[in-house]
């Protein structure tokens, strides 16, 4: 049983949050100089998740 992806944005976020499929989430970059909900991907990539933001 495959997870959900993770919900949210990987360029600005326009409109509502949606699935990001292939994404998974390495880690949530916590810490004064990130916006709440900024995400690291397991692919090197970053963007905002819902389930960081959380």
């Amino acid at each position: 049983m495959s997870e959900e992806p993770p919900i949210g944005y990987t360029a600005a976020p326009t409109g509502e949050p949606t699935p990001l499929p292939g994404k998974e989430i390495d880690y949530c970059m916590n810490g004064p100089t990130y916006q709440t909900g900024t995400t690291m991907f397991t692919d090197g990539t970053t963007g905002w998740t819902q389930e960081c933001a959380g």
